[in-house]
C-alpha cells in the first residue's frame, strides 16, 4: 500500500508489467539452459 501512495498508479503498473516480463524471460532462459544441460548429459551417457 505504501508504494501505491508514493508513486502514481501508472508507474506501479509499469513496474509490475516489467517485472512479469523479466520473470518470463528468466524462466525461458532457465528452461533452455536445462535443455542444453540435459542434451550434454545424454550425449555423454550414450558416448
Amino acid at each position: 500500500m505504501f508504494i501505491i501512495r508514493t508513486y502514481d498508479n501508472k508507474q506501479v503498473l509499469l513496474l509490475i508489467y516489467v517485472l512479469s516480463k523479466l520473470s518470463k524471460l528468466f524462466k525461458l532462459l532457465l528452461k533452455s539452459i536445462n535443455e542444453v544441460l540435459l542434451n550434454k548429459i545424454i550425449e555423454t551417457i550414450i558416448i
